[in-house]
Formats: C-alpha cells, structure tokens, sequence
C-alpha cells in the first residue's frame, strides 16, 4: 500500500458537509482507505477574486492505486459535487468558486512532473491552507523533493503572511442543500 496526502477545499455551498460527505465517499472506494483527516479550517480565497470563504482540510489515505488512478477518483468524486472542469485544451481560469475541490499533494515520496499530474503539488509549500491542516495529520513529512518537514515549511510562510490566516474549525452536523 502507497500513501497518499490530499487537500480538500470547498467555497460554494455547506463546506464542512461537503468535505466530510466527499471524505466518507474515499472511504468507500476500492483500493483506498482513509487514515487520518484534519480539522477543517476557514481560509481566504487565493490568486482569485472570490467573496466566498474557503472551508479546506487534509487527508491522508492508503492505497493500492497508482497516483494517476487515484487523481482519476478524486477527479470522478470532484464531478459527482458538482465541479465542472473545461475540456482539455480549452481556454480556462485557473482558480474559480467551486463547491468541492481535491487536490494530491504528496504520493509516498514520489517526485514526479507529467502532462496530468506534478508531485509533490507544485504550490503545497506556499500556501497556508494547505499547510495548516497537514501540519495538523502529518508535521513531521517531509515534502518530497525538499528536506522540509510540513510543519517547518509551515513556520516559515506563517511567518511572513500578513493577510486572512487559517481559522480552526469543529466538524459539525451540516446538511448538503439545506
């Protein structure tokens, strides 16, 4: 079994629901199993103009599937909640509102740079809303292609961001579409 480290995010709807919901369904696929996820966090909208607040968290999974396999099921759940991406090829904002959005950050230490897929996430290391909840489930991974540990890189970004910083959140009971 590999393991693999994803970042969920969500500004369209309720996204806490929605990240639980999308977690529970990884749950249930075959070849991956859930092992830890962080609290959800609060966080501002980045390189987008958005008036809608981020709800992000991160997870960490075991799975038999390789790294394309699985960015195919988070591509496939990201779908079923309502993420509509353009046609490949097709003229295409880069960051928009979107009700569900999963990302793979790291896969074991893979390093990797393909057509689909660039490993460790080429911008996990500059952003606070991804680091904060993986500093929280894994402070000591090391981002691979680095000697960093999470939490170090964490420090460091924290350190000099002046604008909206993570706010902690609770799971709580929240109802999709109501």
């Amino acid at each position: 079994m590999h393991h693999a480290w994803i970042g969920l995010g969500s500004n369209l709807g309720p996204g806490i629901a929605i990240l639980h919901a999308a977690w529970e369904e990884l749950g249930h696929r075959n070849k991956i199993a859930t092992l830890a996820l962080a609290s959800p966090y609060c966080t501002a909208p980045v390189e987008m103009a958005s008036e809608h607040l981020f709800t992000n968290s991160a997870g960490l999974l075991a799975t038999s599937l390789a790294p394309e396999g699985l960015l195919d099921v988070l591509l496939e759940i990201e779908a079923r909640f309502g993420r509509h991406r353009p046609p490949s090829g097709a003229v295409r904002t880069l960051h928009e509102d979107r009700p569900l959005d999963l990302d793979l950050l790291c896969y074991d230490d893979m390093v990797l740079q393909g057509p689909r897929l660039t490993l460790p996430h080429p911008r996990m290391h500059q952003r606070l809303f991804v680091l904060t909840p993986l500093a929280e489930i894994s402070p000591t991974l090391v981002i691979p292609g680095t000697d960093l540990p999470v939490s170090r890189v964490l420090a460091r970004v924290a350190a000099v961001e002046s604008g909206f910083l993570p706010r902690r959140l609770a799971w709580r009971p929240e109802r999709i579409g109501g």
